[in-house]
């Protein structure tokens, strides 16, 4: 059993991150708050560079964005230009790149991201019904050892979500056997959907708590 908790409800149909990255771009360009410009949503206050954003991340996107668009004219492109067709970056007043809000979540650092939302924190804990034991497994984005981003955190996390799920031997396709069911369609869809959708501006980040025996 897997809960998530955030400070507002998810919704969407979309399933690859991809789309989540927009819908998180589209929030922050109608939001009031100061932090945002009124065109392009950009990080106002410290005018971040894109060296604020995690190298290995942009690079393990890119390596599912091809294997899913294959011939894509966007693959072609170098990372600056990759960001911008995202909109996880645009020319700011100085006519140079930085981050928007949603590319800052999606591929920055959480050190960075912290300097933005202060309160920002993603956990995911698995959990036992014995009360001695505080949790089987656990991985938050203040680690230290990985990006903290929320696209490296759906990454980490979805994997492990679904490990338990239960697979008919039956389950085939065109005789092969297939190995997802909609029970893991259906986590991945919740995880992205928390994340794309959560106010980082909360007092409180998101945790995700997998429950076991």
């Amino acid at each position: 059993m897997v809960f998530l908790r955030t400070h507002q409800p998810y919704s969407g149909t979309g399933v690859l991150m991809e789309t989540k990255l927009e819908r998180i771009a589209e929030i922050s360009a109608s939001s009031p708050r100061p932090e945002f410009t009124a065109l392009y949503h950009l990080i106002n206050k410290e005018m971040f560079g894109l060296d604020v954003l995690n190298q290995d991340t942009i690079k393990g996107y890119r390596i599912i964005f091809e294997q899913l668009h294959s011939g894509h004219p966007w693959n072609a492109l170098e990372n600056d230009e990759f960001l911008m067709k995202l909109r996880a970056a645009a020319k700011n007043k100085n006519g140079t790149l930085s981050p928007t809000i949603a590319g800052l979540l999606f591929f920055g650092e959480a050190y960075h991201i912290t300097e933005v939302f202060p309160n920002y924190f993603l956990d995911y804990r698995e959990e036992c019904d014995d009360k001695a034991v505080r949790w089987l497994f656990r991985t938050h984005s203040n680690e230290g050892d990985w990006s903290g981003n929320i696209y490296d955190f759906f990454c980490k996390v979805r994997t492990r979500m679904d490990d338990d799920v239960a697979v008919p031997f039956a389950n085939r396709r065109n005789g092969y056997r297939v190995d997802r069911v909609d029970v893991h369609d259906a986590l991945e869809e919740a995880l992205a959907n928390a994340l794309a959708h959560a106010n980082y501006y909360g007092r409180r980040g998101i945790l995700v708590v997998k429950k076991g025996k």
